[in-house]
C-alpha cells in the first residue's frame, strides 16, 4: 500500500499496548542533490516539547529520494500533535 493511500503517520502494533509510529515528510525541493535542507526536526506535543525531557528529534532522509522519516514507539493512550521543522 502506498503512503498516499495509507496516510501518515504509519501506526503499527508493537505489543504491550504500544504502537510503532513512523512519521514522514516530503522535501518540496527534492532529493539531497537538489535540496538546501540538511535536517528536518520533528517536534511532538507531550513527547519532545518543552514540557518533556526529550528534545525535538531529527528525521533521516531516505537516500536518493525526497522522503524523510522518523520512527518511535508510543503508548496507545498518547494523544497529541506534531510539526516538522526543516532547516
Amino acid at each position: 500500500m502506498t503512503v498516499a493511500r495509507r496516510g501518515t503517520p504509519w501506526v503499527e502494533p508493537a505489543g504491550n499496548g504500544r504502537w510503532r509510529t513512523t512519521f514522514f515528510w516530503r522535501d518540496p525541493q527534492g532529493c539531497e542533490l537538489t535540496s538546501a535542507y540538511r535536517r528536518v526536526w520533528i517536534n511532538i506535543n507531550c513527547l519532545t516539547d518543552h514540557h518533556q525531557p526529550n528534545p525535538p528529534q531529527s528525521l533521516q532522509r531516505l537516500a536518493g529520494t525526497d522522503v524523510w522519516y522518523w520512527q518511535t514507539e508510543l503508548s496507545g493512550a498518547w494523544r497529541g500533535s506534531y510539526c516538522f521543522i526543516p532547516c
